[in-house]
């Protein structure tokens, strides 16, 4: 049996608890599936394992907090009257897009895919019509907090789905065959 199959049941199982809970219990403080399957992929992008977990979080949540800026310009600063909102909006993106591409000239930030998809996680739950409003209130609806919850979120899911891959390639051999080693697949 190779690694895909273990990792399609360990996956497929967490994203179905992950699902169960963003859909059910944590719906009622924001929780969606979209951000937590974002921050998988990021984990899943950089190889995974404890590694992968400190690059994943590092990344995706500098994108976060640059769009937190962006948000925070667009809804508070009153430029957006005089612009004009779209004009506003696009500036303060521009803006802090750029900060994001020169950032990941650093080392620790190097992979800018992995941080626009946290960027853009905060887009996605704010909306359109939002404009950020929400960003700065302390509330259990802040966006903010949300995409940062539910990005760990889907971190921790993926480090557990490589724990539960493993787990299951050494006890669950299957059609009688000895189960591999995670470095065999």
């Amino acid at each position: 049996m190779s690694i895909s199959t273990y990792r399609a049941v360990s996956v497929g199982a967490l994203a179905g608890v992950a699902a169960f809970l963003a859909e059910g219990p944590a719906a009622h403080y924001g929780a969606q599936l979209f951000p937590i399957l974002i921050g998988w992929a990021g984990y899943y992008h950089f190889r995974g394992k404890i590694e992968g977990v400190k690059k994943a979080l590092l990344h995706l949540l500098a994108g976060v907090v640059l769009a937190g800026v962006a948000l925070a310009l667009i809804s508070r600063l009153p430029y957006g009257a005089t612009l004009g909102g779209p004009a506003w909006t696009a500036i303060a993106v521009a803006i802090t897009l750029a900060i994001l591409v020169f950032a990941s000239r650093l080392s620790a930030l190097s992979d800018f895919a992995v941080a626009i998809l946290g960027y853009a996680t905060l887009f996605a739950l704010v909306g359109v019509s939002d404009r950020g409003e929400r960003i700065i209130a302390l509330s259990q609806d802040n966006p903010l907090a949300i995409a940062v919850l539910s990005l760990l979120a889907g971190v921790i899911f993926a480090l557990l789905s490589d724990y539960l891959t493993e787990a299951l390639q050494r006890y669950v051999p299957l059609r009688g065959r000895r189960p591999q080693s995670a470095t065999s697949a």
